[in-house]
């Protein structure tokens, strides 16, 4: 359970986050599922810290981690002007990062398998990065993506459909 403190700091972030987009940007969907994605980010942060079952990112891996997050969040501000999706991208930074953490540790998902799992991988990247970059429908591309997993999971060799 994250402390109150991380709580209050997820919280006002969460705040921010939605006030940008309503007031500011006018975007509405796009700060609900950056503030959503905040929110995940967050949590899983504080499970990483408080317990065993996510491992945390190693002290290379955040600081790269946290260096590409400065990078990408200056530009968007500085030069794109578009904050949510600089949000966006490094929530997106984050996530990449924990999940390679997790993958390391425990290893690649028997329903899937090695292969699959990286295709699905890479396959998710370019549908999210296709999806904010040239479409600009970011739920549109997380729809997307899951329906991939799904896909990729339910007919996997081990998969619960085809597994006899």
């Amino acid at each position: 359970m994250p402390s109150t403190a991380w709580k209050v700091a997820t919280g006002t972030v969460i705040t921010l986050v939605l006030a940008y987009a309503v007031v500011v940007a006018g975007q509405i969907l796009l700060g609900v599922v950056a503030a959503t994605l905040v929110f995940l980010v967050s949590w899983l942060v504080a499970y990483a810290r408080e317990s065993d079952a996510i491992p945390p990112l190693g002290n290379r891996r955040l600081a790269l981690t946290s260096g590409l997050s400065v990078v990408v969040l200056a530009y968007s501000f500085l030069v794109a002007g578009q904050i949510l999706l600089g949000l966006l991208a490094v929530v997106a930074i984050f996530a990449v990062a924990y999940g390679h953490s997790i993958l390391t540790r425990y290893g690649y998902p028997a329903s899937l398998g090695r292969t699959r799992t990286i295709v699905v991988v890479v396959l998710s990247v370019l549908i999210l990065v296709y999806a904010l970059v040239v479409a600009g429908q970011i739920l549109l591309g997380f729809i997307a993506v899951f329906l991939l997993y799904v896909t990729a999971w339910l007919t996997s060799p081990t998969g619960p459909l085809l597994n006899e």
